[in-house]
């Protein structure tokens, strides 16, 4: 479990929630003490929403090359797979220009194409809408069975 780093994962989530539940808490302490007041350069609302929305977002910019090498892709991807055992061979290619071999890469098409064709595809949402469907009638089912007895 420790080559998947679960506490850099949980640090860096919570870090970021830390960190704007703490500085909700000095804007209020700021604002209930009368530290920001209206002036003719801000006004209520650059105060109350305006200031704080723009110290966390740019707070949250390092947080975002945290959460990149956090929540790294190599565990994801096949060029890291040794090759150990022939139960692996489907992981290996022949390149046909050079006839050396070469570990296969996941399959989505040039950008993942293939992966957002499939999100669209209508007929995974009609079966996700029968299937919905199919939950609600055996939950009523067993529902009403545990009833009778």
């Amino acid at each position: 479990m420790q080559e998947h780093k679960p506490m850099m994962k949980l640090l860096a989530f919570k870090m970021v929630v830390g960190l704007e539940f703490l500085e909700q808490i000095i804007f209020m302490i700021l604002n209930a003490t009368g530290a920001l007041k209206v002036s003719d350069t801000m006004t209520y609302a650059d105060i109350i929403i305006g200031l704080p929305t723009l110290i966390i977002c740019l707070q949250v910019v390092p947080f975002a090359f945290f959460f990149h090498f956090a929540y790294s892709l190599k565990p994801y991807t096949t060029l890291n797979v040794k090759r150990v055992s022939d139960s692996q061979q489907y992981l290996t290619e022949i390149d046909s220009e050079t006839g050396s071999p070469h570990v296969k890469r996941y399959q989505g098409g040039p950008l993942g194409i293939h992966a957002w064709l499939a999100l669209f595809n209508p007929v995974e949402f009609f079966r996700d809408i029968k299937s919905t469907f199919n939950m609600f009638r055996d939950t009523k089912m067993e529902q009403g069975g545990l009833g009778k007895a």
